[in-house]
């Protein structure tokens, strides 16, 4: 020994409660003083271990530095892994490449991805949880941050930039292939505590991406020609429309080989305020009922039976009705209106009748 130096054999055995190494306070990253060296590793892949071990000498778990190439200081690079020991076998768990990649579950980058943090896993069912304990109303979070600041500091963001995608890959057996996206952009001028944003929900073919949802701040578009399907085996399936209390249910559904509209609560009627066409736009009219057919007028056995010329069709079903009719009314005040009904007469019996308004409350035909 002498006053900086402790001559030991090749293994040293230090059997104190505590070991305290004193070094220059001046200790570096960059290959300067240091506290405590451990040194090896002149060759590639060899390790220089740091092991924490029980009593009887079983390892616990091993710090590892390999070295990635065979050279000496700095013309070499190096890795570091975090190992425990199970079952009788130290098992890497993690490694931090000299390039700064943080690698879970494996020893390299399996694409070569230069992201800082890769999560591998080689077990079915095994992801991310993060939780969160706390006697209040917040919950965990993953926040995605982007400025146009070359390094970190408070640049503000333009029309068009991203803040942050969600990407789905799968292999495609000769390595990665993106199946879909979920993409947060910039969609509007952002200012001061303002960043109106959109998130589009990409999917396509050949990874070769395309929107087919998007929410915007003020609105949900499908885009990109999709199409929204919903199946119905059942009236069970149906795209409900809801104001509030008192203003109806309205239920869109399948029903055979119609569409339903439904009312669930009876609390009002279905209002259009557009021109509707039936086999034709309605240019010139509320509604336009527009055929293309070259039947004859029936002259016997049901004329309401279903017809292809018939244009418009009013039927009262009840067997105890007395006819089925349309109004035709002029002006809210003093109106003036006319009634043509078929009215029921006898079996396969009826009259086509005319009733006018005739002054305030009495009608003539």
């Amino acid at each position: 020994t002498s006053a900086s130096a402790i001559q030991g054999e090749a293994g040293l055995t230090y059997d104190g409660s505590q070991l305290v190494v004193r070094g220059s306070d001046t200790v570096t990253s960059s290959g300067g003083t240091k506290t405590v060296a451990l040194r090896g590793g002149d060759a590639n892949n060899e390790k220089v271990n740091l092991s924490f071990e029980t009593g009887a000498g079983g390892p616990i778990a091993v710090i590892s530095g390999i070295a990635d190439a065979t050279g000496v200081y700095p013309n070499t690079t190096g890795s570091l892994t975090f190992n425990t020991q199970v079952g009788g076998g130290v098992f890497e768990r993690l490694r931090i490449l000299s390039t700064g990649e943080l690698i879970v579950g494996h020893t390299a980058a399996p694409f070569g991805d230069g992201d800082p943090l890769q999560l591998v896993s080689t077990s079915s069912g095994e992801g991310i949880i993060i939780s969160n304990y706390s006697a209040n109303d917040y919950g965990t979070q993953i926040a995605f941050l982007k400025s146009r600041s070359a390094a970190v500091g408070n640049t503000i963001l333009q029309t068009g930039d991203r803040l942050g995608e969600l990407n789905f890959y799968g292999n495609d057996g000769s390595g990665r292939s993106l199946g879909a996206q979920i993409s947060v952009r910039v969609s509007d001028t952002p200012s001061n505590n303002n960043t109106p944003s959109t998130i589009y929900f990409n999917t396509g073919i050949n990874q070769s991406m395309s929107t087919k949802l998007m929410v915007t701040p003020t609105d949900v578009e499908v885009r990109s020609n999709a199409k929204v399907i919903l199946p119905s085996s059942s009236t069970g399936d149906y795209i409900r429309i809801y104001a509030g209390s008192g203003t109806g249910k309205w239920d869109l559904y399948s029903s055979a080989s119609y569409l339903r509209i439904s009312d669930n609560d009876s609390a009002g009627s279905v209002r259009i305020d557009t021109r509707l066409g039936v086999g034709s736009a309605a240019n010139h009219a509320n509604l336009c009922s527009l055929v293309n057919a070259t039947g004859g007028v029936p002259t016997n056995q049901f004329i309401q039976t279903n017809n292809n010329n018939h244009a418009l069709q009013l039927w009262n079903q009840s067997n105890s009705a007395s006819y089925v009719g349309m109004t035709l009314e002029c002006r809210t005040s003093g109106a003036s209106g006319w009634l043509i009904a078929n009215e029921w007469d006898a079996t396969y019996k009826g009259d086509l009748i005319f009733r006018g308004r005739n002054g305030g409350s009495t009608s003539k035909e």
